[in-house]
């Protein structure tokens, strides 16, 4: 009965990205403090519930170091009004860990520090234990979409080793959109390379995509279809950032 509770707990605040915060534990050290947020898949942000970066004021960090079993990351910290966001560096950080799904990710800290080790559940190595087989997918590859797509219209070449999951007669793909409706892209060629034109250029544009964005790709083996995810960057106004 506890395993299923804190299996739905942990699917519930996965879905609606409630941040929780434990209570202290104890360690030989001192005490260690601690809280949980949600990595979402679709944006690269992490808001640090306010029960916990209270703890800090007047003297807010300009950044937290989050260390993986050694490996470290320097992420920007961002203050607006009441809130406070790990920011700056998640694109990197993701990238750098591999983490391709929403992670329920745990934040550890000796007397209220901003060196945090963390840990992620489900473990990266199972990122995908927890969807429906139905629904199934695998990682393809991300694209950082760049000024020649907006402004030239350059069309997106498929990297080699992606256009395995593409069959040689095929002229289109099924692809999942990111209100969950499917559509068909078709294949074109460039300089001899396969790509998308077209479906592309219009992916672009009706979800309002810049410079830096990213878009992901993914593959239902099980659907024999694709899945793509846009990802925009969080545009900061600096007058209103109240950072140290």
């Amino acid at each position: 009965m506890f395993h299923y509770l804190f299996v739905l707990n942990y699917f519930i605040c996965l879905h609606f990205g409630y941040a929780i915060q434990d209570p202290p534990m104890f360690f030989a050290s001192g005490m260690t403090y601690q809280f949980k947020a949600v990595f979402h898949v679709d944006r690269n942000i992490i808001e640090v519930p306010s029960v916990y970066h209270k703890q800090w004021t007047p003297d807010y960090p300009d950044y937290v170091v989050l260390d993986y079993n050694g490996k470290k990351h320097h992420i920007r910290v961002r203050k607006f009004s009441n809130r406070v966001y790990i920011v700056d560096g998640l694109k990197h950080f993701r990238r750098d860990m591999g983490i391709y799904e929403g992670v329920m990710i745990t934040f550890a800290a000796p007397d209220k520090n901003w060196k945090f080790d963390i840990h992620f559940s489900p473990p990266l190595h199972a990122q995908t234990c927890g969807r429906p087989v139905h629904s199934a997918r695998e990682y393809v590859f991300t694209v950082d979409v760049d000024n020649r797509m907006i402004v030239r219209l350059y069309p997106l070449v498929l990297p080699l080793d992606v256009v395995g999951y593409v069959n040689a007669g095929d002229g289109y793909v099924t692809v999942l959109g990111v209100c969950g409706h499917c559509h068909f892209w078709k294949l074109s060629m460039h300089n001899g390379l396969k790509c998308f034109a077209d479906p592309w250029f219009q992916f672009l544009t009706e979800n309002d995509l810049m410079a830096g964005d990213e878009v992901v790709f993914y593959f239902r083996p099980n659907q024999l279809l694709w899945e793509v995810i846009a990802r925009k960057q969080t545009v900061w106004d600096e007058d209103e950032d109240d950072s140290p």
